[in-house]
């Protein structure tokens, strides 16, 4: 199968979810030119500990920002850019961060640095013929990541553990890489399953924005294949589905037997390193 992995998101909306302690602060700053800007703190521990607010963000890519956002974006004191995407992606999108930009990790997840990664997932998608087809695909797409791109997320997240947060971590839409690397990180902070499969799927309540922002960066290589799709089938593609990254950790299962086996064996995490994530990112 042709590289699948990086695909595009939408932009979501603060809208508290039934059951789950909402994780946007009530007074974060919306972006008008960044898709699927969130702050991932609130969500609770099997162990009852909260993820902190305001230390780790995610988002789509940031060539749109406006001063408005920059200065919104500066009064967070983000500290690290954590940049999922590949330098083919970063030189058509450049991050827009205005007169105080943190320090930029650019770390390429699941794909090499050089590759082009919409490109080849645009290709890719070229003999999808229904919606059906498009899930599958995404489903495979997702797992691919989880796996294949094990290594680069452990390093971001061996970096977010002797780092000095707030960060922010994206990719070109802040769903497919961004995602997986997020739902890893919540678990290993101890979220539960639901919880973290509910912040994976926020990314789907606003997938018509997403697509205006696609359209707002310009004709690029990338951005011109993705969005030839069929609507039907680009809703399917642009969106989050839990059944998205239910595949990747069904696929975890399958080749490491186990959540542990894969943080130990395939990101490459330590027991110490996990505890540091912890001591950061969670409430005493």
């Amino acid at each position: 199968m042709a590289r699948t992995k990086s695909l595009l998101c939408a932009l979501v909306v603060p809208v508290a979810v039934a059951g789950v302690v909402c994780a946007f602060a009530a007074d974060l700053p919306q972006l008008s030119g960044a898709a699927n800007f969130r702050d991932i703190g609130g969500y609770k521990t099997a162990g009852g500990r909260a993820v902190k607010r305001r230390v780790i963000f995610r988002s789509g890519e940031l060539s749109g920002l406006t001063p408005s956002d920059q200065r919104e974006l500066e009064s967070l004191q983000i500290r690290y850019e954590i940049d999922l995407r590949t330098n083919q992606e970063r030189a058509e999108a450049p991050t827009r961060w205005g007169a105080s930009p943190p320090q930029v990790i650019a770390i390429s997840v699941g794909e090499p640095r050089n590759s082009n990664a919409a490109r080849s997932a645009a290709n890719s998608m070229s003999t999808i013929a229904n919606a059906a087809d498009a899930e599958r695909f995404m489903r495979q797409a997702t797992a691919r990541i989880a796996t294949e791109g094990a290594g680069d997320i452990g390093a971001v997240l061996r970096r977010l553990a002797q780092g000095d947060e707030p960060a922010l971590i994206h990719c070109t839409a802040g769903k497919d890489r961004t995602g997986v690397t997020v739902a890893v990180l919540m678990t290993l902070l101890g979220v539960p399953r639901v919880e973290v499969e509910r912040e994976y799927a926020r990314s789907d309540e606003a997938v018509d924005q997403q697509i205006e922002r696609m359209k707002a960066r310009g004709d690029t290589a990338s951005a011109s294949g993705l969005l030839s799709l069929a609507p039907n089938i680009a809703r399917v593609v642009f969106g989050a589905k839990p059944s998205y990254l239910e595949a990747a950790f069904n696929e975890i299962d399958k080749r490491y037997g186990s959540f542990e086996a894969y943080s130990k064996n395939a990101l490459k995490i330590t027991p110490q390193q996990i505890q540091a994530l912890r001591a950061k990112l969670l409430e005493p």
